[in-house]
This record gives C-alpha cells, structure tokens and sequence, in this order.
C-alpha cells in the first residue's frame, strides 16, 4: 500500500494552506466505525498533518450513533439518508477544525459531518481535506479552488487544492497509485 506517498503528497499540498492557531484534525468515519480506531491510513495521515503543522489531531471529537450502509454504492439522497442524525461532535471549545476523509463522492459525509460540528460551535472554521475526489454527483463548487471552507448556507464544500491528474474513478485511481503515476 502506498500510502506513505499519499501522506507525502497532502503534506506538501497543505502546506499552501493557513491553519490557524491551535486547529483541531478530525476524520470522517468508515461505515462500520462508531468512533476513531486510530490505526487506519486515515489516523496516519492525521498524526502527520498534525506534527508538520503544530495541530491537534482528536479523532474521538467525532462520534457516531450506529454502524452505516456502505456508502459506496449508494447515491446522493441515499447516503443523506443513511447518515441522517448519526454523526455527533463532541468538542466544544474549537475555534478551527481540519475534517479529512479519503474520497470525497458526493459531499453528503463531509456536509452531515460539518453539520454535526456547526450545531456544537456555530463560529467555528471547518476546513476540509480529501486525497481525490470523484465526479459523481458532488456538491462541490469548483469556481473557488483556493478555498476549503464549509459554506452550511448553500450546503457546498469548496476545493482547496487537488492533484491536477484526471482519473476516471476508483479502479483509475488505484491503478494510478499503484504505478506511482502522480509523480
């Protein structure tokens, strides 16, 4: 698995981003997860971003009420419905959080996610970071590109930065991987 390559290539392309002070990384949660195991690529990626910028990597801010379907064949208004209600952040006190996840499909885990956050601390900053990202039926702005804010107001996430190589879908992407095609 490559993925000390993908947490090479997000360290470098964070470091375009500007953290504030004291921000708090969380992570979304598998489908089969209720809370942080800490031992995935995603808790790796967490615990480095987290050294190389002076955050705060808390994954058990993030909790969630119950075991989900799979998400991955699941469409848009399915997935809102799968997660609806589920996701519960616990921290109260945070000012800026970081939400990271692998892929991002549709938007629907990142926006229930920034939700859940937003109803604990309405001022907080939620800044979002995937390692690629798909063209289904996304709920991504694609006109800001310099920013990774949550906008709760039209329910849409913008892009801070991504890898400029096209790929077609999970195979492409993992095949891409695989043969060290993002160098």
């Amino acid at each position: 698995m490559h993925v000390d390559v993908w947490i090479e290539c997000a360290l470098l392309e964070l470091e375009k981003a500007n953290f504030q002070k004291g921000s708090t990384i969380v992570r979304a949660l598998s489908h089969l997860e209720q809370s942080a195991s800490g031992h995935t690529s995603l808790d790796l990626l967490g615990n480095a971003l987290a050294e190389k910028f002076q955050l705060n990597y808390l994954p058990s801010l993030l909790v969630k009420s119950g075991v989900t379907a799979k998400l991955t064949t699941l469409k848009r208004q399915e997935r809102a419905e799968a997660l609806a209600d589920r996701y519960s952040f616990v921290g109260s006190s945070v000012k800026a959080v970081l939400l990271i996840d692998d892929i991002l499909t549709t938007g629907t885990t990142m926006c229930t996610i920034a939700d859940s956050i937003l109803k604990i601390s309405e001022t907080c900053t939620i800044m979002i970071f995937t390692l690629a990202f798909t063209n289904n039926d996304s709920l991504l702005n694609r006109s800001l590109e310099k920013s990774i804010l949550y906008r709760p107001e039209m329910q849409t996430l913008s892009v801070a930065s991504e890898i400029q190589e096209d790929y077609t879908g999970s195979a492409d992407l993992r095949k891409k991987i695989l043969n060290d095609a993002f160098n």
